[in-house]
């Protein structure tokens, strides 16, 4: 079964990656505890707008501009 990682994996993959995985790993593991979604056309354009937002947020935290605090 392929799945799209949504957090890294030990000894499996990073977040974002689509891995080929057994069907007992992915129903039993992966699937339940939220750490992977199957990989079908909707779930990867659903993580593709997520990692989107992600990105935006961090760039939009990195460009505000922080308050002066005088000693």
């Amino acid at each position: 079964m392929q799945v799209v990682l949504l957090e890294r994996v030990s000894k499996l993959g990073q977040m974002g990656d689509v891995v080929n995985v057994k069907d007992g790993y992915a129903r039993n593991f992966l699937l339940p505890q939220g750490k992977a979604l199957r990989a079908n056309k909707a779930n990867l354009e659903r993580f593709e707008n997520e990692r989107a937002n992600w990105r935006r947020a961090i760039w939009s935290a990195k460009t505000m501009p922080r308050p002066f605090m005088p000693n």
